[in-house]
């Protein structure tokens, strides 16, 4: 199954958190276990956090007009892996 990317608008400026919820996609009794994130360069990730079901990245960077992509990596408490990527329009605000 491939899940389809979703995108966001940011500004260069901007330094904001990004999550993903995996809740949908785990097992009944399944939580994440690890989780990392992968940006394009040109982008700035940092303070990473991740719940039974959710993994958080903060980014910030970015030039204006260019399109990059932040994929999440994770592993669950099941033995299982997967990845979702996102992709940020960077536009001035």
């Amino acid at each position: 199954m491939t899940t389809p990317i979703t995108t966001f608008a940011k500004a260069s400026s901007s330094i904001l958190d990004y999550g993903l919820d995996w809740s949908d996609w785990l097992a009944s009794g399944e939580s994440l276990s690890c989780s990392i994130w992968t940006v394009d360069s040109g982008l700035a990730s940092s303070s990473i956090t991740t719940t039974t079901s959710i993994s958080t990245v903060w980014l910030s960077q970015g030039t204006r007009g260019q399109s990059y992509e932040a994929k999440n990596t994770i592993w669950t408490s099941g033995g299982r892996k997967a990845e979702r990527t996102i992709k940020l329009k960077v536009l001035d605000r």
